[in-house]
C-alpha cells in the first residue's frame, strides 16, 4: 500500500488518522471503498473487530460519505 493510500482516507471530511486505521482493519482502504460501501454494514464489522467501536463511528462513516463533519 503507497503513502497516498494510506491517507487517502484521511482526506475525507471527518476522518483522520485513528477512524481511517480503524477502516483500514475491516479491509477499507481508499476514499472509493468507503463511498461505495453501507454506512450500517462497515458499523457493523466494525464492531465485531473493534468492540470498542462508538456509535460516533457510524456518524463519522456516514457524514464522509455526505462530506459533512460528522458533529
Amino acid at each position: 500500500m503507497t503513502k497516498a493510500q494510506q491517507t487517502e482516507l484521511e482526506t475525507l471530511t471527518g476522518l483522520g488518522p485513528k477512524s481511517s486505521a480503524m477502516l483500514r482493519q475491516i479491509g477499507i482502504h481508499t476514499a472509493v471503498e468507503l463511498l461505495a460501501a453501507d454506512p450500517y454494514h462497515l458499523y457493523l464489522q466494525l464492531k465485531q473487530a473493534l468492540p470498542s467501536t462508538s456509535l460516533n463511528m457510524l456518524y463519522a462513516i456516514m457524514g464522509a460519505q455526505e462530506n459533512r463533519h460528522w458533529q
